[in-house]
């Protein structure tokens, strides 16, 4: 990596920190006008079989049975979409994560969910360099559990598109995937 690529990362990194700043403190103005919904701050990793890594800082906001994440952090992604393969993929990269989760049921501790997942990475393509950006979107059912009050665990099964735009995706580039999410709540 030479110096412009190094000092474009790390500004890269701290824009994508400075917008999810902005949109995590719009999410606690709505949270402290909302009545019922929680807001709640977490540090986590996740994994995709075949997908993505990503460790972020997050904030969840819940209001009733559905769940809304934001969150950055650094995501490395394994695969190369094959109509982009000069993408830097196998790298650790700034990557910002948003997930909406919808429970049917609102138990203690072990809760089922169905989940719409997408990553991407904000920083890449002007003003900060020249590249693309890429992006996954998760779709899939799946279970968390509450282990204590501060540390939840979670997996999901479901479909992994790759480079997409909503909810449609780069033609053959969906596989079924597990996906796993450990989160740590500093602030509940």
């Amino acid at each position: 990596m030479t110096v412009k690529e190094k000092i474009m990362f790390h500004a890269g990194f701290a824009a994508g920190a400075i917008a999810m700043g902005v949109v995590m403190f719009s999410i606690i103005a709505f949270a402290q006008n909302a009545e019922a919904a929680e807001l709640q701050g977490w540090v986590g990793a996740e994994t995709v079989t075949d997908g993505r890594d990503a460790v972020q800082i997050g904030i969840t906001l819940e209001w009733e049975h559905v769940e809304f994440d934001v969150s950055h952090g650094v995501q490395k992604v394994h695969y190369r979409v094959p109509a982009e393969p000069e993408w830097k993929m196998d790298e650790w990269q700034s990557g910002t994560i948003a997930t909406i989760r919808v429970y049917p049921f609102n138990w203690n501790t072990i809760r089922p969910f169905a989940l719409w997942s997408h990553s991407s990475d904000i920083t890449r393509g002007k003003p900060f360099n020249d590249e693309n950006e890429p992006t996954s979107d998760f779709f899939g059912i799946g279970v968390s559990a509450y282990l204590g009050k501060r540390f939840e665990i979670e997996a999901a099964y479901g479909s992994l598109g790759r480079e997409c735009q909503v909810i449609e995706c780069y033609p053959g580039s969906r596989t079924n995937e597990l996906r796993v999410a450990f989160r740590v709540y500093f602030w509940k």
